[in-house]
């Protein structure tokens, strides 16, 4: 006797319990970057107001001005070298702080020369004791006073830069065959429409994993090229990563965040806060404070995992700082990254944000369609805007 074969494995038959097949919710992080919409045919996949007319796609960057410069060398307590003088002018007021942890030395010096990166200092200003400078720490602006009847001040001159990325090409199919197509099942598999929808799913998940870890290869005859992720550009960078070396605590986010301030990146209140799962139960934790609690959980129904916000006691403008927690459970066990979500964005080529085709071959006993997508990461200032925390234990 033949055997009838069916690869369908959820065909109607007498069954006492139904298999309910869940399709987790399209990524967070995809969610939260400006442009994405969850549901293929509810709305368009891709919707920004750039485009990538070039696999190479560039922009110019901006920065505030830093008020900050580590020091390198300390030639005698009133001469030292930092990394960049220009931060400075003379007459300024600073003080120094630790670099690792932003602890400051007790009183302030004023900067009476400047020659390339070598300050001259007065210290002990005013009243105060400035204590004894070493390399462990960062000069710190705090003031520039001028006197009544003064110059006008010498214009500090910064010119936009240019950052790239390249695009890469994301795909996936949804195809059924003839008898898939013709078998009932309870959980619609045979529909092309979810299918297609599983296709679409996979391929945002993909773009999760680019955008976090891919690394800027750029296409040949012989290499399909990838973009780059948010955390090389961060960790290239390297002026706002901080090495905790130790268990996550909240000084460590206020450290990055004044990383981001003191490299010229300014404070908003649209970020994300992107860590494993075992670092999200590690903020979780941090919440001690009672009746006002440095981490909540978010109330209404966004698509997505994250389910906390983190209210920095850090001021922008009337209100807290405030930071979305995106758990990831690919993400680096050991580190948590912060993303201005102002300052970065999902950019697809022109034309090519999200192509759907028929691919089914004249004859063939079902339905095929392709989706094909080309995509780039822009990531402003990623030195200045966005931060990220290593060596955190478990």
């Amino acid at each position: 006797m033949a055997l009838n074969y069916n690869s369908i494995t959820n065909d109607i038959r007498a069954v006492n319990e139904l298999e309910k097949f869940v399709i987790t919710k399209a990524p967070t992080l995809v969610q939260l970057i400006s442009g994405i919409q969850a549901q293929y045919g509810n709305g368009t996949f891709i919707s920004t107001n750039n485009t990538a007319r070039n696999h190479k796609y560039e922009w110019l960057e901006d920065k505030l001005t830093p008020i900050s410069s580590n020091v390198n060398t300390v030639t005698t307590q009133t001469s030292i070298i930092v990394a960049d003088g220009s931060v400075f002018q003379v007459g300024d007021i600073i003080r120094f702080e630790l670099q690792t942890n932003s602890t400051p030395l007790a009183g302030l010096s004023q900067i009476t020369a400047i020659s390339t990166n070598t300050l001259t200092l007065a210290n002990d200003y005013g009243s105060t004791t400035t204590g004894t400078i070493a390399t462990t720490h960062k000069a710190v602006l705090i003031s520039r006073p001028y006197n009544k009847g003064s110059s006008a001040p010498a214009g500090k001159f910064y010119q936009s830069s240019t950052e790239y990325n390249y695009t890469q090409i994301f795909r996936e199919s949804a195809e059924l065959s003839g008898s898939d197509l013709a078998t009932a099942t309870y959980d619609k598999a045979t529909t092309m429409a979810y299918q297609e929808q599983r296709a679409i799913l996979k391929m945002l998940r993909e773009l999760e994993n680019s955008i976090l870890f891919g690394s800027r290869v750029q296409r040949t005859s012989s290499v399909n090229g990838t973009m780059n992720g948010l955390i090389p550009f961060i960790t290239d960078a390297a002026s706002t990563v901080y090495a905790k070396n130790g268990a996550l605590d909240e000084a460590s986010l206020e450290e990055v965040f004044e990383l981001i301030v003191t490299n010229g990146g300014g404070l908003n209140s649209n970020y994300a806060i992107i860590c494993n799962p075992v670092q999200q139960r590690k903020l979780s934790a941090i919440n001690t404070q009672g009746t006002n609690p440095i981490v909540y959980k978010e109330t209404n129904d966004i698509i997505g995992n994250f389910a906390q916000n983190y209210l920095a006691p850090i001021s922008v403008g009337t209100q807290n700082l405030n930071a979305r927690i995106v758990s990831v459970p690919s993400f680096d066990v050991d580190k948590l990254a912060i993303i201005d979500l102002n300052n970065v964005a999902i950019v697809p080529m022109e034309n090519r944000a999200l192509i759907v085709e028929d691919a089914t071959n004249n004859g063939d006993d079902g339905i095929k369609t392709t989706f094909t997508s080309e995509l780039t990461l822009e990531v402003r200032n990623a030195g200045e805007c966005h931060g990220l925390i290593t060596g955190l234990t478990l």
